[in-house]
Protein backbone atom coordinates (compact mmCIF):
# COMPACT_ATOMS: atom_id res chain seq x y z
CA UNK A 1 0.00 0.00 0.00
CA UNK A 2 1.42 3.17 -0.96
CA UNK A 3 0.59 6.69 0.87
CA UNK A 4 1.34 10.16 -0.46
CA UNK A 5 1.21 13.26 1.22
CA UNK A 6 1.87 16.66 0.20
CA UNK A 7 2.09 19.45 3.06
CA UNK A 8 3.69 22.93 2.40
CA UNK A 9 5.07 22.35 -1.01
CA UNK A 10 7.12 19.45 0.86
CA UNK A 11 6.92 16.00 -1.07
CA UNK A 12 6.59 13.09 1.41
CA UNK A 13 6.52 9.25 0.05
CA UNK A 14 5.53 6.87 2.86
CA UNK A 15 5.89 3.19 1.72
CA UNK A 16 3.88 0.86 4.47
CA UNK A 17 4.66 -2.40 4.50
CA UNK A 18 1.93 -4.49 6.40
CA UNK A 19 4.26 -8.06 6.26
CA UNK A 20 7.07 -6.27 8.32
CA UNK A 21 5.15 -3.36 9.91
CA UNK A 22 7.99 -0.64 9.21
CA UNK A 23 7.67 2.59 8.26
CA UNK A 24 9.94 3.65 5.36
CA UNK A 25 9.80 7.98 4.80
CA UNK A 26 11.76 9.58 2.28
CA UNK A 27 11.97 13.52 1.56
CA UNK A 28 12.92 14.50 -2.12
CA UNK A 29 12.64 18.12 -1.68
CA UNK A 30 14.85 19.07 1.53
CA UNK A 31 13.21 20.81 4.37
CA UNK A 32 14.55 24.22 5.15
CA UNK A 33 14.23 25.80 8.80
CA UNK A 34 12.25 29.10 8.69
CA UNK A 35 14.13 30.40 11.96
CA UNK A 36 17.73 29.60 10.90
CA UNK A 37 19.38 33.59 10.64
CA UNK A 38 19.63 35.41 7.36
CA UNK A 39 23.12 36.56 6.41
CA UNK A 40 21.54 40.15 5.39
CA UNK A 41 18.74 42.72 6.93
CA UNK A 42 15.61 42.60 6.29
CA UNK A 43 14.39 45.89 7.14
CA UNK A 44 17.28 48.11 7.62
CA UNK A 45 14.99 51.24 7.73
CA UNK A 46 17.37 53.43 5.67
CA UNK A 47 15.65 56.56 5.58
CA UNK A 48 16.99 59.79 6.13
CA UNK A 49 16.27 63.06 8.40
CA UNK A 50 14.69 65.62 6.70
CA UNK A 51 14.27 67.52 10.31
CA UNK A 52 16.01 66.51 13.36
CA UNK A 53 16.53 68.25 16.26
CA UNK A 54 19.42 65.82 17.68
CA UNK A 55 20.97 65.94 20.97
CA UNK A 56 18.75 69.26 21.47
CA UNK A 57 16.00 67.72 22.83
CA UNK A 58 17.50 65.54 25.34
CA UNK A 59 21.04 67.82 25.90
CA UNK A 60 20.94 68.87 29.97
CA UNK A 61 23.48 69.99 32.31
CA UNK A 62 23.03 66.27 34.24
CA UNK A 63 21.60 64.35 31.32
CA UNK A 64 20.25 62.17 33.93
CA UNK A 65 17.60 65.01 34.68
CA UNK A 66 14.94 64.03 31.81
CA UNK A 67 13.20 61.23 33.76
CA UNK A 68 10.41 61.09 31.06
CA UNK A 69 10.67 61.20 27.05
CA UNK A 70 7.50 61.19 25.38
CA UNK A 71 7.19 60.66 21.63
CA UNK A 72 4.17 61.61 19.93
CA UNK A 73 3.21 60.06 16.60
CA UNK A 74 1.80 62.95 14.60
CA UNK A 75 0.64 63.48 10.97
CA UNK A 76 2.06 66.63 8.91
CA UNK A 77 -1.64 67.95 9.25
CA UNK A 78 -2.05 68.26 12.59
CA UNK A 79 -0.34 71.45 13.93
CA UNK A 80 -3.16 72.26 15.92
CA UNK A 81 -2.88 68.94 18.02
CA UNK A 82 0.81 69.63 18.23
CA UNK A 83 0.51 73.01 19.76
CA UNK A 84 -2.59 72.02 22.44
CA UNK A 85 -0.08 69.17 23.86
CA UNK A 86 3.03 71.77 23.72
CA UNK A 87 0.37 73.97 25.81
CA UNK A 88 -1.31 71.63 28.04
CA UNK A 89 0.34 68.38 29.24
CA UNK A 90 3.33 68.39 28.24
CA UNK A 91 4.74 72.04 29.00
CA UNK A 92 7.99 72.42 30.27
CA UNK A 93 7.05 74.73 32.69
CA UNK A 94 5.32 72.56 34.61
CA UNK A 95 7.53 69.25 33.94
CA UNK A 96 11.29 70.13 34.16
CA UNK A 97 12.32 66.52 33.27
CA UNK A 98 9.88 65.43 30.93
CA UNK A 99 11.17 66.24 27.25
CA UNK A 100 8.76 66.04 24.24
CA UNK A 101 9.46 64.87 20.32
CA UNK A 102 7.13 64.55 17.24
CA UNK A 103 7.75 61.86 14.97
CA UNK A 104 6.20 62.97 11.05
CA UNK A 105 6.91 61.16 7.90
CA UNK A 106 6.46 63.50 5.11
CA UNK A 107 3.51 65.00 2.55
CA UNK A 108 3.71 65.80 -1.28
CA UNK A 109 2.13 68.70 -0.75
CA UNK A 110 4.95 71.35 -0.06
CA UNK A 111 2.72 74.10 1.67
CA UNK A 112 2.47 71.77 4.60
CA UNK A 113 6.30 70.48 4.44
CA UNK A 114 6.78 74.25 4.48
CA UNK A 115 4.81 75.31 7.80
CA UNK A 116 6.08 71.50 9.53
CA UNK A 117 10.18 73.05 8.61
CA UNK A 118 9.05 76.36 10.15
CA UNK A 119 7.18 74.88 13.39
CA UNK A 120 10.05 73.40 14.16
CA UNK A 121 12.26 76.14 13.79
CA UNK A 122 10.01 77.57 16.43
CA UNK A 123 9.97 74.76 19.08
CA UNK A 124 12.86 72.44 17.67
CA UNK A 125 10.75 69.15 18.71
CA UNK A 126 9.84 67.55 15.28
CA UNK A 127 11.22 64.39 13.69
CA UNK A 128 10.81 64.17 10.54
CA UNK A 129 11.81 61.32 8.06
CA UNK A 130 11.83 60.88 3.88
CA UNK A 131 8.70 58.18 3.89
CA UNK A 132 5.10 59.24 3.08
CA UNK A 133 3.15 59.69 6.24
CA UNK A 134 0.19 57.35 5.91
CA UNK A 135 -1.47 54.58 7.87
CA UNK A 136 0.39 51.69 6.07
CA UNK A 137 3.69 53.44 7.32
CA UNK A 138 2.78 53.33 11.21
CA UNK A 139 5.77 50.97 11.54
CA UNK A 140 7.87 53.25 9.57
CA UNK A 141 7.15 55.89 12.16
CA UNK A 142 7.85 53.57 15.52
CA UNK A 143 11.06 52.07 13.96
CA UNK A 144 11.95 55.85 13.19
CA UNK A 145 10.89 56.68 17.06
CA UNK A 146 12.71 53.47 18.96
CA UNK A 147 15.92 54.47 16.38
CA UNK A 148 16.09 58.32 17.15
CA UNK A 149 15.57 57.72 21.30
CA UNK A 150 18.32 55.18 20.82
CA UNK A 151 20.75 57.54 19.47
CA UNK A 152 20.04 60.82 21.16
CA UNK A 153 17.77 60.44 23.90
CA UNK A 154 19.50 56.74 25.33
CA UNK A 155 20.18 58.39 28.89
CA UNK A 156 16.25 59.32 29.40
CA UNK A 157 14.72 56.57 32.08
CA UNK A 158 11.00 56.19 30.88
CA UNK A 159 9.83 56.14 27.03
CA UNK A 160 6.16 57.17 26.76
CA UNK A 161 4.92 56.73 23.05
CA UNK A 162 1.49 58.38 22.51
CA UNK A 163 -0.84 59.54 19.15
CA UNK A 164 -1.54 63.36 18.86
CA UNK A 165 -5.12 62.75 19.58
CA UNK A 166 -4.28 61.20 23.23
CA UNK A 167 -4.19 63.47 26.52
CA UNK A 168 -2.10 62.08 29.20
CA UNK A 169 -2.57 62.98 33.02
CA UNK A 170 1.45 64.36 33.03
CA UNK A 171 0.93 64.88 37.15
CA UNK A 172 -0.69 61.44 37.83
CA UNK A 173 1.56 59.64 35.00
CA UNK A 174 4.91 60.89 37.14
CA UNK A 175 3.40 60.21 40.17
CA UNK A 176 2.99 57.00 40.29
CA UNK A 177 6.14 56.30 38.22
CA UNK A 178 8.01 58.17 41.07
CA UNK A 179 5.98 56.13 43.73
CA UNK A 180 6.74 53.01 42.21
CA UNK A 181 10.44 53.75 42.43
CA UNK A 182 10.16 54.51 46.34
Amino acid sequence: MKLKIILLFIYIDISISQNNNTLTTTTTIPIKNPYEPKDHIVNPHDFSYILNPGYSVCNTNNSSSIYILVYVHSGPTNYRRRIVIRETWSTRTLFSDLRLIFMIGKTSDENIMKSIQYENEIYQDIVQEDFIDAYKNLTYKGIMALKWISIYCSKTKYVLKVDDDIVVNTFTLINHLKFLEA
